[in-house]
């Protein structure tokens, strides 16, 4: 088998080393690859979080079925969990995009939120909107920042994420 080695090099001066079995540079240019390796983050990003912060591999059974219901439920929680979140990180987008740093919702924060409030909302007759609200406070009890790319959190922030809110 052959493979073809691809160098990249990332907005950060950071030297990537790519392999690939698409060998015909007419299909597949070196200057596709830049690109290509940006696309793929946020799918990577996205298994890192269900993997590990969720802890998919922890399965609460021994079972296929108990397998099979705690990825589905993996999966829907992270759905939920950007439904939430996707216009309060908009708003602070919006209201912070002349600052130095960009503000987003804590994802440790609103999953453990949500975890701890999901059954209140699918099967308790408390007012929804109040809950939802409620919730929304909660987010923005500890936001994150980043800069161009980079995640940035304080010492401050850093000490607040060990704490469980419920």
């Amino acid at each position: 088998m052959k493979i073809r080695f691809i160098q990249v090099i990332l907005d950060n001066s950071t030297v990537e080393v790519l392999c690939t079995n698409v060998l015909d540079n007419e299909k597949l240019k070196t200057s596709d690859f830049k690109e290509l390796y940006a696309l793929r983050w946020g799918i990577e990003t996205y298994f890192d979080l269900i993997k590990n912060r969720l802890c998919l591999e922890n399965f609460t059974g021994q079972t296929a079925l108990a397998e099979e219901q705690d990825f589905f439920v993996t999966i829907f929680l992270t759905n939920y969990e950007s439904i939430m979140t996707y216009d309060i990180n908009e708003e602070l987008k919006e209201t912070t995009k002349d600052n130095k740093y960009i503000q987003k919702v804590n994802k440790a924060v609103s999953f453990n939120i949500i975890k701890h409030k999901v059954f209140n909302l699918l099967y308790l007759d408390n007012p929804i909107d109040e809950m939802l609200e409620q919730m929304e406070k909660l987010f923005l009890t500890n936001i994150y920042r980043y800069a161009y790319g980079n995640y940035f959190t304080s010492y401050k922030e850093q000490i607040c994420q060990r704490y469980i809110y419920e």
